[in-house]
């Protein structure tokens, strides 16, 4: 993967738990973790861990924009609907 030290936050306690828990959850939604818990033991220096919400603003306001994109989208600058949250986070 390339990546050095990489944490993984998430507003959904519930996934968090999911993901570090050993318990097999027969279900898609229970593969998709499978495959999660599988990349996090190949590479010890990814952390997953749940952050508030609050706290989160930018990916929760780009998760709820991402309801009205079909397809994946590409972007060469900050989305409008995050631009004011950055700015505030960096001043």
């Amino acid at each position: 993967m390339g990546i050095t030290n990489a944490i993984i936050e998430t507003d959904s306690k519930q996934v968090v738990d999911d993901v570090l828990s050993s318990t097999s959850i027969p279900t898609e939604y229970g593969h998709v973790l499978r495959k999660c818990q599988l990349v996090l033991q190949s590479h010890s220096n990814l952390m997953v861990r749940f952050i508030k919400r609050q706290a989160n603003q930018v990916a929760h306001t780009l998760a709820r924009a991402s309801r009205f994109h079909a397809s994946s989208t590409s972007f060469d600058l900050i989305p409008p609907c995050i631009e004011i949250l950055i700015f505030n986070e960096l001043s």
